[in-house]
């Protein structure tokens, strides 16, 4: 789990074979976000994960509703073993709450940077579990609805929805 985390971090920061990640959309959309708060957040967004673990957001609907209290178990281990770094803590307290738009553009860049990953390697992901777009999508909103999104972030989220559709036959079920 430890290396999957680390994994996603380095590639959200700095590889990315769609020039998706959050520091190089926030120049390549001109959207005028702090970007060094964009990679702190980036770092540290799934830190929590190393002790709660990953959840599958289209598994084990037990386990989805159980992320948010282990996640929070999560925080409070990280804060006993890592309370002199205080900044980490801050920076995952800030992404966790997502109201400022960089933790926004971090949060929406963790969900489709999978679907990347999934085209990319031809995987079938969402076809296994009989996930097709419509319903990816209206996961992805009511995900990305839990705060007011930015309106800095609006037409980026939308073009990121187009160009996943364009690619939603490689991607998804074609079932109903």
């Amino acid at each position: 789990m430890k290396f999957k985390s680390l994994t996603n971090c380095f590639q959200f920061t700095v590889l990315n074979p769609y020039n998706e990640g959050g520091w190089s959309t926030n120049e390549q959309y001109k959207l005028a976000l702090n970007d060094e708060l964009i990679l702190k957040l980036a770092l540290v967004h799934d830190l929590v994960e190393v002790y709660a673990g990953d959840t599958d957001g289209h598994g084990d609907k037990d386990k989805i509703a159980a992320k948010e209290k282990k996640e929070m178990r999560a925080f409070e281990m990280l804060k006993k073993e890592y309370g002199q770094f205080e900044q980490m803590l801050v920076a995952i307290e800030k992404y966790e709450k997502r109201e400022v738009p960089e933790a926004q553009l971090v949060y929406l860049m963790d969900k489709v940077i999978p679907d990347i990953n999934i085209h990319s390697s031809k995987s079938d992901y969402y076809r296994s579990r009989k996930v097709n777009f419509d319903g990816w999508k209206k996961w992805l909103l009511n995900k990305i609805s839990i705060t007011p999104l930015s309106p800095k972030l609006k037409p980026l989220m939308d073009e990121i929805i187009s160009e996943i559709e364009d690619r939603s036959q490689d991607i998804f079920y074609k079932g109903g």
